[in-house]
């Protein structure tokens, strides 16, 4: 039986070898590969091939503005994060949308495809409309939470009611989908880890405690509650030492935090780290911490530190409570309360068994939801309803 050809639209795909914006995208593909065959179109970036191939997975990358040097849309934090950081890139917006368009009819003339599969509800997912319109493809819809949770439900609605299947991330990116569009009827299929890849790395602490936050340096991450937290955590546990891994606009009102705070000693920022060396943090790692405020489509890092074994807190937002259940995955404490977070903290640094416990749940969840073997299956039971 000939492979099935997917045509897979996406904002976010990694630019280049060392990045991992958009890494996700990549391991679920690479889930699927040998069963499917698979053109990935992305924007462009000037750092990126226009063309790459990983097996038999095609990648394509389209030019939406010139000079390249002046795309700024996608990538990094993402396009609603980019436009927020620099408004200007809003007019990129109609670029993208006709050039995506314009690259995605090509291929559909030049090749044969069976399936679209849209990441994003906008604008992929607008895109992939358009084409099942004109050229009777059946289209798949994967909404990753933001998309659904900030942009006009009045956008929305006409591309959820368009695909022909959809799935969502979590059950809260599931549930705001029916919020938006009653009718559709939605698949949940989270995103995954590799748990070959991510896996306990134990080395020996020469510290007793170290606290880990991976992530985007943004409003919507809390990091300002984890850092305020820290007084009242060195306060009882005073060797203790935070590490924050990530870049973004907050970067040096952080740093001014930690001054103001005297927490030069135990708080380190030591800036994003490349995909493949996170394990070893997260290994390192007593607390895994990302204190989100605003609502996650799922939290990816959580997924990652529970494969290393890592013990996790979070906040009851979003797609979070997919994955820790409060008391027996990790902590759930209240969203931008820097009190709670320091009694949650405090809790779990002065109790062994409780972390051994809450980490050993924690990694059973994920190796039987969230193993990417297991996102792949299902997906591809997707494609298969179509032929």
């Amino acid at each position: 039986m000939a492979s099935i050809r997917i045509l897979l639209l996406t904002s976010s795909f990694p630019p280049n070898a060392d990045a991992f914006e958009g890494i996700f995208i990549l391991d679920l593909l690479k889930s699927l590969r040998k069963k499917f065959e698979i053109t990935v179109l992305a924007p462009h970036q000037q750092s990126s091939s226009k063309l790459q191939r990983y097996g038999n997975i095609t990648i394509k990358r389209f030019q939406y503005f010139w000079p390249a040097k002046w795309q700024g849309l996608c990538y990094g934090g993402g396009i609603l994060a980019n436009i927020k950081k620099k408004p200007y890139l809003a007019f990129q917006i109609p670029f993208l949308f006709f050039f995506e368009t314009m690259a995605a009819i090509q291929l559909v003339c030049q090749q044969e495809f069976d399936i679209l599969h849209a990441h994003w509800v906008l604008p992929q997912g607008f895109v992939a409309a358009i084409i099942k319109r004109f050229y009777r493809l059946p289209f798949v819809l994967t909404a990753h939470g933001s998309d659904v949770f900030k942009i006009n439900r009045s956008l929305l609605r006409p591309v959820l009611s368009a695909a022909d299947a959809c799935t969502a991330n979590s059950t809260a990116t599931r549930n705001q989908i029916y919020a938006i569009c009653r009718e559709r009827q939605v698949q949940i299929i989270p995103m995954g880890v590799d748990i070959k890849k991510f896996k306990i790395k134990r080395k020996k602490r020469l510290i007793p405690h170290e606290i880990l936050f991976v992530g985007r340096l943004v409003e919507s991450k809390g990091l300002i509650y984890l850092i305020s937290a820290m007084p009242k955590v060195l306060a009882k546990f005073p060797q203790t030492k935070l590490i924050i891994i990530g870049a973004g606009p907050l970067q040096k009102k952080m740093r001014s935090l930690i001054e103001k705070l005297h927490l030069s000693q135990n708080v380190s920022m030591i800036g994003p780290k490349k995909h493949e060396v996170l394990p070893f943090y997260y290994s390192r790692a007593t607390v895994f911490i990302s204190p989100s405020v605003g609502s996650e489509g799922l939290g990816v890092t959580f997924l990652e530190a529970a494969a290393c074994g890592t013990c996790l807190i979070g906040t009851g937002l979003g797609g979070i409570t997919d994955i820790i259940s409060n008391k027996k995955t990790g902590l759930l404490v209240k969203p931008a309360d820097s009190e709670a977070l320091a009694v949650a903290i405090n809790k779990l640094l002065g109790n062994s068994k409780l972390r051994d416990y809450l980490s050993r749940n924690a990694y059973s969840h994920i190796k039987t939801h969230y193993d990417w073997r297991v996102i792949g299956k299902k997906f591809a039971r997707v494609y298969e309803g179509f032929v």
